[in-house]
């Protein structure tokens, strides 16, 4: 078992009813696993580091400083988030205890 958790509840937007395009991402925090329920997975990207620059800083403002940088070779270009800034300090701490 892996604890999983709403990213439209971290980001503060209105709940929405789970369908058949709702997936669990499952990401590793700190060592330890943890879903993260999204809306859609659209496609999934290898997308090598020397393809990536730091995000545009209105974008970075936007996200509250968890995008992580911006792929150039994906067309559209496409912000990545880091995941170890998903979650407070507080929240990994009790994720980590379970």
């Amino acid at each position: 078992m892996i604890p999983v958790i709403d990213v439209r509840n971290r980001f503060k937007l209105q709940p929405r009813a789970y369908d058949d395009r709702t997936c669990v991402v499952v990401v590793n925090i700190n060592n330890t696993s943890i879903g993260l329920i999204v809306d859609t997975v659209n496609e999934v990207l290898n997308i090598p580091g020397t393809q990536v620059s730091p995000p545009p800083r209105y974008i970075w403002k936007k996200q509250g400083g968890i995008s992580r940088g911006w792929a150039r070779s994906a067309t559209p270009s496409r912000s990545y988030l880091d995941v170890n800034k998903l979650l407070y300090d507080q929240e990994v701490g009790q994720v980590t205890k379970v």
